[in-house]
């Protein structure tokens, strides 16, 4: 409690600074302390206000003040959201919506970072040179202006005429496609739903803070369920990896163990059908299953899964 009128004291003085690198951090562990008090919607509201912070500093931000802002804890505002979303907001095709566009932007922007960030560091093909050349000129003259617009906003009374034009130019001075990439935009949900092809259903999942849950998607409907802890998943998945790990063992001792690691292997492939496909399995419909797995659960083979 003591600790908000201090945090709203920082938002409110950053806010005159322009300083949205710092801005949004600041909404985000105040929604953190609002949501360890107990309140919720306070929380969600300083959350929002973390996430459009957030997306004014990708628009304006570029080069390695963008690098090193966004390396950081960003992905937390994206997960809070969606497991209060889930827990709070009344159930239905709304709350559901609402879920998958959380989902979607945090994959884009997460997956758009680590092209963008990546991209600078591979060497570009002989053919390319001249466009590599190019590219270089083009980042130095981005990190000058970064340069301008940070000591700008660290001014007393920041010139907001100026900072703009200095921010039009940062822009326009970066390429196109490695702007497009900062920004990440993400498919919208009706987007997602007319790229399905005929009796199509996208089961995709999203770990936030730990719970796992899955987004059911066909063209014309969208279901999101809490399926569990990450933990428990993760620890049936060890021990498939584990019992498929043996196999390298040599093949005389797969003869001579064949049936116990059939048992265990098929135990635990039904162990994790039951908690990802099961509490799902009425909504699949149709001949054809796209899935998209998050995190660690991109190590499993969902196609050998038991029921």
């Amino acid at each position: 409690t003591c600790a908000l009128p201090i945090f709203g004291l920082a938002a409110s003085r950053l806010s005159r600074l322009h300083a949205p690198d710092l801005e949004w951090q600041v909404h985000l562990v105040t929604g953190e302390v609002l949501e360890a008090g107990g309140d919720a919607a306070g929380a969600m509201a300083s959350y929002r206000r973390a996430r459009r912070a957030c997306e004014s500093l990708r628009a304006q931000v570029s080069g390695d003040a963008y690098k090193v802002a966004f390396l950081a804890n960003k992905l937390a505002i994206y997960e809070h959201l969606v497991r209060l979303t889930m827990a709070h907001e009344a159930p239905g095709p709304a709350r559901d919506a609402a879920i998958v566009s959380l989902v979607e932007d945090a994959k884009s922007r997460g997956l758009a970072d680590l092209l963008a960030f990546r991209a600078g560091e591979l060497e570009a093909p002989a053919r390319a040179a001249e466009p590599a050349r190019a590219v270089r000129t083009l980042r130095h003259e981005v990190r000058a202006f970064d340069r301008r617009i940070a000591q700008e906003g660290l001014q007393a009374v920041p010139d907001a005429t100026r900072l703009r034009r200095l921010q039009t130019a940062a822009l326009s001075a970066e390429d196109a496609d490695l702007a497009a990439l900062q920004v990440g935009s993400a498919a919208s949900l009706a987007t997602i739903q007319a790229a399905l092809p005929p009796a199509t259903t996208l089961l995709e999942f999203y770990v936030a803070d730990g719970t796992v849950y899955a987004i059911v998607l066909t063209a014309d409907s969208a279901a999101v369920s809490r399926l569990g802890l990450l933990t428990d998943i993760e620890r049936i998945l060890q021990l498939l990896r584990f019992q498929l790990a043996k196999f390298q063992l040599g093949p005389d001792y797969v003869r001579t163990f064949a049936t116990v690691l059939s048992s265990a292997t098929h135990r635990h492939l039904q162990e994790l059908h039951e908690r990802l496909v099961a509490p799902v399995q009425t909504q699949l419909r149709g001949r054809h299953l796209v899935i998209v797995p998050h995190g660690s659960l991109h190590y499993l083979p969902f196609q050998a899964l038991w029921d």
